[in-house]
């Protein structure tokens, strides 16, 4: 919203205030602009409790929709808001949106709370909206506080315009600088200057008039010098001196007004947020000002107080706000108060020496798997057909026994070929024996041994389309159940047998942390599938060569199990820790983080 529709919103909620002076006229004015500046705000109630008469009743409301659940469900958030001393924040099922509450004012004997209904927006915006109901009602808190009697209509909604003047703008600077050139025209003032505190230094953020200020300026000085004065006595000061306000020390003020005309007035008003002097406000002006003047003024700085500290805060680089944090919370550290925060604090630093000089076992931690031993592979004897399989990966298996038989048609065939041709070679060694015919009969024995050793490789083959178990164990791999009838190639493994109850622990150690491994260390060991049972091993082997898997670099560092479990099973994995000796418990927590910086570091230095 711009800023002549904001200033004419102002207008309309004090002509509707200036009709009557009674409280809930008031209260209906100030409901009025608390909507229209709060974003997204189609709602408004403000809920009043009397403490002495215990009751709870509405006393303005703005734009309430004919919707009874809704008022209801900010009536029952405005007690909650109103017991628990702040500010709520509830989504609402009756309509499309947000409630906000949050309390006005807590007196002896009477409390307020205000409750707006905004439409679905953003986290952002939902924060806006409460930081903006928190600036009205700790500054109406303040001012009827303060202020004791009601303003005049006029005089209410002056201040207001100034007060919507340097909320408008973002960022401190322009605030700052639209307060002062607006105070100074709309009640015709010769200077306006604001100063806000800057750590421990007071400096002029905006003075009307002027675009630039140079600290080393005499008037600068000395308008510094009243305000450290008005702070300082926490009090406003008025020059030249009224009845009740003798006593207090007013001498850089009354430097000010030193070559004014006369009936020159130099007012400086103290600036306040969360019941700290954060600044000031310095009027000069070449004519008398009026109480009506001090009191509005009064009202308008009381106003703004949160307001601008908020706008200055925000606008501090990013190291200075961490900076202010931390001095914040060292502060609250060596105070008085916050006894809570100073037992966590000799808690936390207690850790940090016991970290520090105590030692503790340490262990190292990485993922594991179980290895069957001695693990023995079946591959195919010769090129063939698959026939028949006999066993699945699972199945436990006696020496001997028969895994799968390749297609034997051929070699059959073969046998008997060589049988036949056996039989004829000895038919005709006989002949030529008989013959006397010694070369022939020499040359048939040759080929009878021949044929012979064909027939025996024949056989040996015969008795190789039997693939047999060579040990006593669990089949691992090697499902061909779906396979029958495919060629097997020569040495193509067709099966994979481990040993009953033969297991090693491989146990894949980061990159990071090998360094700490070592043969003979104790270790422990649990499995996903067997959660309950920890398994002891000891280190036999570290495998000097690196593998990389899953994005990480690991070494296989292997172990033996102390004990067998029948429920082992090759391929279960789980996590181990093995023990590497004693380090600081500091060591032990951050030395991850302290290698990863030194690469780092090392890696940007030149």
């Amino acid at each position: 919203m711009n800023q002549p529709a904001r200033v004419h919103i102002v207008d309309a909620a004090w002509q509707v205030f200036s009709a009557s002076a009674a409280d809930r006229d008031f209260a209906a004015a100030w409901l009025y602009i608390q909507c229209e500046m709060v974003p997204g705000a189609y709602a408004g109630w403000l809920f009043e409790h009397d403490m002495g008469e215990g009751q709870h009743r509405l006393i303005a409301r703005h734009r309430v929709p004919s919707n009874a659940l809704l008022t209801k469900s900010a009536e029952a958030l405005a007690v909650a808001a109103r017991e628990k001393n702040a500010g709520l924040l509830e989504e609402t099922a009756e309509a499309e949106g947000y409630l906000l509450a949050y309390p006005v004012m807590h007196e002896r004997e009477r409390q307020a709370v205000v409750v707006v209904a905004v439409g679905s927006a953003p986290h952002e915006a939902l924060t806006a909206a409460m930081r903006q109901l928190q600036w009205g009602a700790s500054s109406l808190r303040d001012w009827l506080r303060r202020t004791g009697t009601a303003l005049s209509p006029t005089d209410a909604s002056d201040v207001f315009k100034l007060f919507a003047a340097t909320v408008e703008p973002k960022r401190f600077t322009d605030a700052a600088t639209a307060l002062t050139a607006h105070l100074a025209h709309l009640w015709h003032l010769d200077r306006v200057s604001l100063g806000m505190m800057r750590g421990r230094r007071l400096r002029i953020a905006s003075i009307s008039h002027i675009v630039h200020t140079d600290a080393r300026m005499a008037a600068i000085r000395q308008i510094e010098e009243a305000m450290h004065e008005a702070m300082d006595q926490r009090t406003l000061i008025l020059v030249p001196l009224r009845g009740s306000d003798r006593g207090f020390v007013t001498k850089a003020a009354e430097t000010l007004l030193a070559g004014r005309p006369e009936q020159s007035v130099v007012a400086v008003f103290p600036l306040n947020a969360h019941e700290q002097a954060m600044g000031a406000l310095v009027l000069e002006k070449s004519g008398p000002l009026s109480d009506e003047d001090v009191r509005r003024c009064d009202a308008l700085v009381t106003l703004l107080g949160p307001v601008l500290a908020e706008k200055r805060d925000n606008d501090r680089w990013l190291v200075t706000k961490i900076g202010a944090s931390f001095a914040e919370q060292v502060g609250k550290l060596l105070g008085r108060a916050h006894p809570v925060r100073k037992l966590i604090a000799l808690s936390i630093l207690a850790v940090a020496v016991a970290a520090a000089l105590v030692d503790a076992p340490y262990s190292v931690s990485a993922p594991a798997v179980i290895e069957a031993e001695g693990r023995r592979v079946v591959p195919a004897p010769y090129d063939g057909y698959l026939a028949r399989v006999e066993v699945r990966p699972g199945d436990h298996v006696r020496p001997g026994d028969v895994l799968a038989t390749l297609d034997d048609s051929d070699m059959v065939l073969e046998r008997l070929g060589l049988l036949a041709d056996r039989e004829q070679r000895r038919s005709e060694l006989q002949a030529a024996t008989a013959a006397y015919d010694l070369a022939k009969a020499k040359m048939l024995r040759a080929e009878v041994d021949q044929i012979e050793a064909k027939l025996r490789l024949a056989e040996a083959r015969l008795e190789r389309a039997s693939l047999r178990a060579p040990i006593a164990g669990v089949v691992l791999s090697g499902d061909l159940s779906q396979s029958l009838g495919e060629p097997m190639k020569l040495g193509t493994p067709m099966f994979e047998l481990a040993p009953d109850g033969a297991f090693r622990l491989i146990v894949k150690v980061d990159e990071r942390d090998i360094d700490s491994i070592r043969p003979g260390q104790p270790g422990r060991a649990v499995l996903a599938a067997l959660p309950q049972t920890t398994f002891s091993f000891t280190v036999t082997r570290v495998t000097p060569v690196l593998e990389a898997n899953g994005g990480r670099n690991y070494y296989r560092v292997e172990g033996t199990l102390e004990t067998s479990d029948p429920s082992l099973r090759a391929g279960l994995e789980g996590r181990a820790r093995i023990d590497a000796g004693e380090r600081r418990l500091f060591w032990i927590w951050t030395h991850p983080m302290i290698a990863w910086a030194r690469l780092q570091l090392w890696t940007w230095l030149p």
